[in-house]
């Protein structure tokens, strides 16, 4: 008897055991095997969320967008004063266009222009030429001697008008000069040329909307989308700096460079059929 009545205490004592153990882990939140843990996992999925990173914010309709958060396309402008172009060099780069100096007023040639125009081609380079406007020139002369300079061929980037000075000419006869010398291209190769130029100069010196040439801007105090000049709602190419380096100019050298407003691809939009 005393045998039997030691193992039912031993029963009960274990039985007590095992229901205390039960209720603790219940307490604990764990349940029966096989089932779903809604607790457990709304707890980790909450933990998870304050260490995952928060998406960067995008910008709002209308703001600048830095270069890291648009596609844009690598290219540089180049003159004699940049001396002798490694263009392998400058492939390696990662540059995709050049805009070549070609021509000044009514006679001057860059010394360097031919050597750049036929080099960069032979490189597969897309390249584009330009024509700084000396005002008070005959700005028919200006664009006859900027059209008999340069040989464009198919898939050259348009003709570029680089404005960037007046020297005393007033506004409107110098929006007149600008006129007639985009003109004059247009209807040489049946497109309207690039005009290069700087917001403030623009504004202050020209006239009237020439919003139908693309527009090539220098813009080199802003760290994101450039502000436009008066008439354009876009740009399409942006020299950003004149004081960059780049592989294939000679060390020490500081250089133009651009960005295109978009890819490769898309640079085909602004080349001659």
């Amino acid at each position: 008897m005393k045998t039997f009545n030691t193992y039912l205490v031993l029963v009960l004592l274990l039985i007590a055991s095992a229901s205390l153990n039960i209720y603790q882990w219940l307490s604990d939140g764990a349940v029966a095997p096989g089932t779903a843990q809604p607790v457990k996992e709304a707890a980790t999925t909450t933990a998870q969320a304050h260490t995952m990173p928060e998406p960067k914010p995008q910008p709002a309709a209308g703001a600048g967008v830095s270069l890291q958060q648009a596609e844009r396309t690598l290219g540089c402008d180049l003159s004699h004063w940049d001396g002798d172009v490694n263009w392998i060099d400058l492939k390696k780069a990662n540059v995709e266009f050049v805009f070549v100096k070609a021509t000044q007023g009514d006679t001057y040639v860059d010394p360097k222009f031919e050597e750049n125009w036929v080099t960069s081609k032979n490189y597969g380079m897309h390249r584009g030429a330009y024509h700084f406007f000396q005002p008070g020139s005959d700005a028919k002369a200006q664009a006859e001697h900027f059209l008999s300079t340069v040989k464009h061929t198919k898939g050259d980037i348009v003709p570029v008008l680089d404005i960037e000075i007046a020297h005393g000419v007033d506004p409107e006869q110098l929006t007149r000069d600008v006129k007639l010398w985009v003109d004059i291209v247009e209807k040489a190769i049946g497109r309207y040329p690039i005009i290069y130029t700087d917001r403030s100069f623009w504004d202050k010196n020209i006239t009237e909307d020439f919003s139908h040439c693309p527009l090539w801007l220098a813009e080199w105090e802003s760290a994101h989308a450039p502000y436009l000049p008066k008439g354009w709602k876009n740009w399409a190419f942006w020299q950003y700096t004149q004081t960059g380096y780049v592989n294939g100019v000679k060390a020490g050298t500081k250089v133009d460079l651009n960005h295109f407003n978009g890819t490769v691809g898309s640079l085909r939009h602004y080349m001659l059929n």
